[in-house]
């Protein structure tokens, strides 16, 4: 992604007065993908923008026949099963996470480039934030204040699709059909301490907390770093005439700045991730099946692997 950009949340007016008054509001990710049932989700997410049965998903097959497993289904069931995967079933869900805009500078034009239409779907107001780097400050002092030991995580989502067998980084991917929300994704999980841990390391072993209630943090007031406006003026590029704002990326070579630093970290942390409990799905005639919850290495075995 282009480094010149600004973050943005779209909203709802009364939500976006909250939020910049530093009440940031959180969801598990649980609650976008396809682990719960669609009918007990509330009206914010019952549409198919906000929604996405491929979140979490780990890893994609281009085809049936790129994967054991999913070609004995293929064979039961005579018919041409498509969009085979793996959804992540170990702590992804439950991470809570703050999804942004990302309004992307036009480098050749020097303006910012005009958001696809349907993000007017998300609210009626757009909350610019013109200093990413000193609200990551402030989020994450109260994220420590209120859990102490967690872990924090932010990057841009990035689009797949089914073209190509690869693994993917659950926390931090969406299918391409959603790739014009341009997201850029906060994320954090809870940390207690393991209490089946033994060893010489036992004292600091941590495991995630398991629990999909959303989250409120207490910012304080951010309405010195962000920009509150319709989302009619946001879409159609309008900006005030004294409009200022400081990159999430340092301008400085070698000198990265909070952003970059945890951006980096996020991407060293994710890289090489891959999950202990998975649930195979696939798609039949448009329509999304999913298998049982099971033990990676099962699926392995039962995929003909080593």
């Amino acid at each position: 992604m282009n480094r010149h950009f600004i973050p943005v949340k779209i909203t709802k007016k009364k939500y976006a007065d909250k939020f910049v008054r530093g009440e940031i509001f959180m969801r598990a990710l649980h609650e976008f993908g396809s682990w719960g049932d669609i009918s007990e989700k509330d009206d914010v997410l019952k549409n198919d923008y906000r929604g996405d049965l491929y979140s979490g998903v780990t890893a994609v097959f281009k085809s049936a026949n790129e994967c054991r497993y999913f070609q004995k289904i293929e064979e039961e069931k005579e018919e041409k099963i498509h969009n085979c995967c793996l959804i992540d079933e170990s702590d992804i869900q439950y991470f809570k996470i703050l999804s942004l805009y990302c309004s992307v500078l036009d480098e050749e034009e020097q303006r910012f480039k005009m958001p696809d239409p349907r993000m007017a779907n998300f609210g009626d107001t757009a909350v610019l934030i013109i200093d990413f780097c000193e609200f990551m400050d402030r989020y994450g002092r109260a994220l420590f204040a209120k859990y102490g030991r967690l872990i924090s995580m932010v990057d841009q989502v990035q689009p797949f699709d089914f073209s190509k067998t690869c693994w993917l980084n659950p926390l931090f991917c969406k299918h391409k059909s959603q790739a014009y929300q341009n997201e850029l994704r906060l994320a954090f999980g809870s940390l207690e301490k393991n209490p089946f841990a033994i060893g010489p390391d036992a004292e600091e072993a941590n495991s995630m907390v398991m629990n999909y209630d959303p989250v409120t943090l207490q910012l304080g007031d951010i309405r010195d770093i962000t920009v509150e406006m319709p989302i009619w003026m946001f879409m159609a590029g309008y900006l005030p005439h004294s409009f200022r704002c400081r990159w999430p990326s340092n301008e400085i070579p070698n000198v990265p700045s909070n952003f970059d630093s945890v951006r980096s970290w996020t991407r060293e942390q994710m890289q090489k991730y891959r999950s202990i409990h998975v649930r195979p799905a696939y798609t039949v005639d448009g329509e999304m099946h999913c298998g049982a919850r099971m033990p990676f290495v099962e699926f392995v075995r039962s995929a003909g692997g080593e």
